[in-house]
């Protein structure tokens, strides 16, 4: 009996188209992920090169593609609010770099940029031309994100 329902059920379901491997989306959602983690890994090394500033800077733009990154939101001293916002509790100042080493910060954001240049911008063409333009956003957000000083990143952004 069980067998013939979900057989029927299966039969009368509308199909639903599954999402390819290789469309925009599945593949934003990994290149997403692994932007994400290059981040992070920024991070740490900012803070054992005692970049607090810095990382306070990266985990910022974390949050503008994860915003409800733990890591970040403890950093930034974020807490939910009732209303489940997330807020500041008093004053908050962005803290000041005590170590040395932001020249190796900018060098391994730039080495990262090179990396991902090529797959976002192909990445970016396809999402816009499926229609995908919360997506291509949040690609742009991304790029931002790894090299806020990179020219082509910026145009992207509209900033240039």
């Amino acid at each position: 009996m069980r067998t013939t329902i979900l057989i029927a059920l299966l039969l009368l379901a509308p199909a639903v188209p599954a999402l390819a491997e290789d469309s925009p989306r599945v593949r934003w959602r990994a290149e997403k992920a692994q932007v994400l983690e290059t981040l992070h890994d920024l991070a740490d090394r900012c803070t054992r090169m005692k970049l607090f500033g810095t990382r306070a800077d990266i985990y910022e733009q974390l949050l503008a593609l994860s915003p409800d990154d733990k890591t970040a939101r403890k950093w930034l001293k974020y807490k939910r609010a009732k209303d489940g916002s997330w807020e500041r509790k008093g004053r908050w100042r962005r803290p000041r770099n005590s170590g040395k080493g932001v020249a190796e910060i900018v060098k391994r954001r730039q080495a990262h940029a090179a990396e991902y240049r090529e797959r976002l911008r192909d990445l970016l063409e396809e999402l816009r031309d499926a229609g995908l333009f919360k997506e291509a956003a949040e690609v742009v957000m991304a790029a931002v994100a790894i090299d806020s000083e990179n020219e082509e990143f910026r145009e992207w952004n509209g900033e240039v």
